[in-house]
């Protein structure tokens, strides 16, 4: 990881405007999410609270940071960068239906520029799930099945 700390820190993020990156450390003992100026100087600035928070991304503008807790998507407001990061509480925007963090797994969610999710949704449970489709020449069905003139 670009910090060369001791623990282990991952998923990195960085913001619209590039002075900033979120990134998840265990350094506190469990995964919480991290935000520090790029490429510095300044002190890191804990995002997450109560642990087990993963795979941080940004809003479009770079007004808010999202990032999973479990079950649970969860959001903060960046509400200053100047001198410091100044942060909301976080708060939960909706909990369940989709696919939490897998170690395997290199993202499970991201948000468009809109602010709408796109998630892996759960079906079933994952554990008994071990089969991918792999759709070839997608685009010559998709013209198929919806034909334009």
């Amino acid at each position: 990881m670009w910090l060369g700390s001791e623990f282990n820190d991952g998923a990195a993020r960085f913001s619209p405007d590039k002075r900033f990156v979120a990134y998840v450390s265990d350094s506190t003992g469990e995964p919480e999410v991290w935000i520090r100026p790029f490429p510095g100087p300044g002190a890191p600035v804990r995002v997450s609270q109560g642990g087990g928070a993963r795979e941080p991304t940004w809003s479009s503008d770079g007004s808010e940071l999202y990032f999973q807790a479990g079950p649970r998507m969860m959001a903060v407001q960046v509400l200053r960068t100047n001198p410091t990061v100044q942060l909301s509480t976080q708060r939960e925007l909706f909990s369940g239906g989709f696919m939490a963090y897998q170690p395997m797994v290199p993202r499970t969610y991201d948000v468009l520029p809109d602010g709408r999710f796109v998630m892996v949704q759960l079906e079933g449970n994952i554990e008994s799930r071990r089969e991918i489709a792999v759709v070839l020449n997608w685009t010559e069905e998709l013209k198929r099945l919806v034909p334009t003139k």
